[in-house]
């Protein structure tokens, strides 16, 4: 695969992915076949061990796992929010950040930066939207 069919193939893939959440879809979808692990009985501390046992680059792989929905690069993550709808995980109250009053606060410096590690949050956070959707945020926890 040449290099501009790569590039334009990762497009694709990440705009099917922002489509996915857009539809705010909480039904993880597999492949026929494909099982999540269930978490349902895990503990907290048996989560945070599975989910820190992962290396970086295994947990944010160069391309998503074909079997799973697109708002997750691969299986555990949509089994982590699989088990967070299934449990009915409460999530604190959360706010849309004022990019504006946060770079005041910063003497002027631009923070968004010390978030770009976070695959598809700059994206997020660039669109002009004062709404919070708490599945949004579902997501983010699981695949982060």
């Amino acid at each position: 695969m040449s290099i501009a069919a790569a590039a334009a193939a990762h497009r694709a893939e990440a705009l099917e992915a922002e489509r996915a959440v857009f539809r705010m879809d909480t039904v993880v979808r597999l492949e026929p076949g494909v099982l999540l692990q269930n978490l349902t009985k895990a503990n907290a501390a048996k989560v945070k061990r599975l989910r820190w046992s992962v290396a970086e680059e295994d947990w944010f792989p160069l391309t998503r796992d074909s079997r799973v929905d697109r708002r997750f690069w691969m299986l555990l993550q949509a089994s982590f929010y699989e088990t967070y709808q299934r449990r009915g995980h409460r999530i604190f109250p959360h706010r849309v950040l004022d990019w504006v009053s946060l770079r005041t606060v910063a003497g002027g410096a631009d923070v968004r930066e010390h978030f770009a590690h976070f695959r598809g949050l700059p994206r997020l956070l660039e669109m002009e939207q004062n709404r919070y959707i708490e599945d949004w945020v579902r997501v983010f926890y699981a695949t982060t």
